[in-house]
Parts: C-alpha cells; structure tokens; sequence
C-alpha cells in the first residue's frame, strides 16, 4: 500500500510539473536582446584633395546611416608618416575595418601588417599597394581611363592642326600609372601619335608645368593628365603663352577645378574617376567582410605574391556636352571661377564668357568650327611675348588702348589679362 501511494504520488507530479513550469514562466517578462553596438569602420585618406574628400566621406556617410556603423575618419594631407600614426589610432580604437587610400604605395607591406595583425579587415582604394596582402581593393578601371583619354585625342587630332601629343604620367612606380598608359597606348599606338611621356615621382605636379613649357616650343597639339594636378599645372603654362584654346586638354579625375576650367572654356575633357561609386563599393566590402567574413568581388589582381580580390567601376569620359554628369557632384559650374580668388579670377570674365560661348554646341574649341557663329578674334601681344586670344560676337568697329595715368608697373588691359592666366 505505502509503495502504491508513492507511485501515485509520483504520478500525480510528473502531471503537473510541465503545468507549474508553464504558469511560472508567464509570470516573467520576455528576455530582451541586448542592442548591438555600431560597427566601427575606420577610413584613411591620403592624397586626396579637400574638395574630393568631402565628395567621398559624404557618400560613406550616406551608407553609414543606412547600417549599424560608424565612420572613423582620418585624413593624412598627403604625410605618409601621419598616415602611419592615424593608422596605429584606428587600431587603438579597435575598429573592425579600414578602409585606406595610401599617400605612400611603398608604404602599403608595414601598414598591411599592423593592421591584419589585429585581425582587423583591410581595403584599398585608388592606389594598390606592390606586393600587399589585402582583403580587398576597390578602384576605378585605369586602363578604361587611359583608353578614353586615348580615343578623345585621336578624334580631335583628325580635324587638323599640330600633331605632337605630351603624356604627363603619374609616378612610374604607381599601378594607376602604370594601366592608365597601357590603356592609353592601346588606342593611341595604332592611331600613330607623336606622343611625348614625361613622368611626374610623386605625382608631384611641378615637373608637369615645365614639360608642358618645353613641349609649347615645338608642335603641341594636346597634353594628356593621368591626374587634375597634373592637367592644373599644365593648363597654367598654356593660359600663361594664350595657348589653351588652341591645345586639346584631356585630364582625369573629374575633380573640382578641372571641371571649373571646363565651363569656362580652357579646358576639353576629363576621365572621370567616379569617387562616390569607388566609396560605396569600398564601403560595402568592408561592411561585408565584417559580418560575413567574405565579399562580392568581380576579379583578382595579381600583386606580387598575393592574389587580390578586386572590385573595378566603370568610369565615363566628360567633355561640354555633358558637363552636366559633373554638375551632379560639384553643383552649377557656369559662372564660377576656379580658386578663391574672388575678384583677382574675374579679371579675364569677359574672355571667360566668349570662350564658354564657343563651347555651347559641345564641340572641341580645337580643329573644328566654331558652330558657325559669325565674329572676331582679337589676339593681343604684350612686351613680354604672352600671347592673348578673345574671341568676340559679331564685326569689330574700332578698337582702343587707354593708358592708366600713373602705371605701376602694369598696363590697365593688360592687368585683367594677367591675373586670367
């Protein structure tokens, strides 16, 4: 009888534990998950300029308030040992990922290191670094670059005029330099230009003026840029000489001033590097390869003793017609100078203005017509040999030099022209 009772007891327990642990478990309010902290995104810039920084960290801040992370943003001024430190902060702040854009390639194998050490996920922009172990490198097609700096030339060159091309190439050490002058020399090898090369170490931009300088003493007819530093200080020496509307400009980048310098007629066309798309793919990899380990690359590159995963954008060349694709990203161009100059780049407005006005059917200022308007062309030699060139709507009736009273040391035509070159 009493074991009969415990079995009964027993039984009756094992009913009404699942009950009891079902009425207590109501009584307790549902767990919550605990919200994860933002991802903490590091991204390092080298070279860039302050106008194209800004382009690229507005569209990775786009991007970053569309996810659960953060940017950390760090901008070297073109110091390769201010990068290092920057870099060596990110890795104390324990970001998950770097986004980097070197402003010294040589530099690429001790940052890699530092970096993948911490077991923090490394992508490069723009420049690759040689022989780096990368997770990933994102970068506008070079080689498509050089191969649309190449055609436009080609085109232009065939409406006549001098034939002589200068290639100012970026440094020679440099993957961008070295696939946008292969690009480059596919279209123009077979089209049989005289093509110059001068390299720029560095890419530093001085080097680029003096080229174009010597290159002006024989026959110029166009100089290629594989950078806008490069095209800026080209186009310097052939404003200086009141050469620029008779020498195709082609640069590449699609930077700020160079788009300037389109609107205003000085200059003909740019290889866009298309930074927001660069930005967001860069972005995207890193975010990737955080939560997943893995991202969605199209091609590897070979560099060195690594194979690299690699995503390349495509790029669009822009000349007058369409100006409007860099309008997108740097607001309206027409009527703004190029620099901070304010009054002392509206000396030569009005030439400005006449040039702008013999770009409006998008065809090159130079080799063809001129859209068929009917006017003149006033050329105006100074003493010290600056040829200057306005081109003017319709018959000129008389022309007249006045003389400042009390010169000091520049003429009153001559001062709005000097400050225009």
């Amino acid at each position: 009888m009493i074991l009969g009772r415990r079995v009964k007891i027993l039984f009756a327990v094992c009913l009404l534990s699942p009950l009891l642990v079902t009425v207590g478990g109501c009584s307790k309010k549902p767990e919550q998950k605990p919200v994860e902290p933002p991802l903490q995104i590091g991204v390092s810039v080298g070279t860039l300029d302050e106008d194209m920084a800004q382009v690229v960290r507005k569209a990775l801040q786009e991007r970053e308030r569309q996810e659960n992370a953060r940017i950390a943003w760090q901008d070297a001024k073109g110091d390769p040992e201010r990068q290092e430190k920057q870099v060596d902060e990110l890795i104390r702040r324990k970001v998950k990922a770097i986004i980097i854009q070197l402003a010294d390639p040589t530099m690429g194998p001790v940052l890699a290191q530092k970096v993948m050490e911490k077991n923090i996920k490394l992508v490069a922009v723009g420049t690759l670094p040689p022989d780096t172990p990368l997770d990933g490198y994102v970068a506008p097609d070079y080689f498509r670059m050089g191969e649309l700096q190449g055609q436009f030339v080609t085109d232009q060159l065939k409406k006549g005029g001098p034939q002589g091309v200068l290639l100012l190439k970026g440094d020679p050490d440099d993957y961008i330099t070295r696939q946008m002058t292969a690009g480059f020399a596919a279209v123009a090898g077979p089209a049989g230009l005289g093509v110059t090369e001068r390299s720029n170490p560095g890419w530093e931009p001085a080097g680029a003026g003096t080229a174009t300088r010597e290159a002006m003493l024989g026959k110029l007819g166009a100089v290629v840029a594989q950078s806008d530093e490069l095209l800026l200080a080209a186009l310097k020496e052939l404003e200086g000489q009141g050469q620029e509307e008779q020498v195709v400009t082609v640069g590449a980048g699609g930077g700020k001033e160079a788009a300037l310098a389109m609107a205003q007629g000085k200059h003909d066309a740019e290889a866009d590097a298309m930074p927001e798309m660069v930005a967001r793919y860069a972005y995207q990899a890193a975010l990737d390869l955080v939560k997943t380990g893995r991202w969605e690359y199209d091609t590897k590159i070979n560099n060195g003793n690594y194979d690299i995963p690699a995503k390349i954008v495509p790029t669009r060349l822009v000349e007058p017609a369409n100006l409007y694709l860099l309008e997108q990203r740097w607001g309206k161009l027409s009527g703004q100078a190029r620099g901070q100059g304010g009054q002392g780049e509206t000396g030569g407005g009005q030439e400005q203005g006449q040039q702008s006005q013999g770009q409006g059917s998008g065809q090159s200022k130079k080799g063809g017509s001129s859209g068929g308007k009917s006017g003149s062309k006033v050329k105006i030699k100074t003493k010290e040999g600056k040829t200057v060139e306005i081109q003017i709507d319709g018959e000129i009736e008389s022309v007249q030099i006045e003389k400042p009273e009390a010169p000091k040391g520049q003429g009153g035509p001559e001062q709005g022209q000097g400050q225009g070159t």
